[in-house]
């Protein structure tokens, strides 16, 4: 399988988890942009990276400074470590879409 793949069929499974708990969930397909979903709930919107790899310091500046200036937070998903609020390089807060 490739990389785009395993890549694809991660950010799939993110949205899918993200509709069944009542999100409106919206995929960046093939878009290879700074976000992958974007996603709505009652409250704030989230700006969602999905990645097998850990995010370098400058993609993490990036990201941020987006979703802030959209007013949305900035979640990073790891398929083993988990769903994480981005904060100001390196500090990051756990974060559950559920929640």
């Amino acid at each position: 399988m490739s990389r785009y793949k395993r890549g694809a069929d991660f950010e799939r499974r993110v949205k899918l988890k993200l509709e069944a708990a009542g999100w409106l969930c919206i995929r960046s397909a093939g878009s290879k942009g700074k976000i992958d979903l974007v996603a709505f709930d009652a409250g704030v919107p989230a700006f969602i990276q999905c990645k097998r790899a850990r995010l370098a310091k400058a993609e993490w500046d990036a990201f941020v400074a987006l979703a802030r200036a959209h007013a949305a937070e900035p979640i990073f998903v790891h398929p083993k470590k988990g769903w994480w609020v981005l904060d100001d390089h390196p500090e990051k807060r756990p974060w559950d879409p559920i929640g």
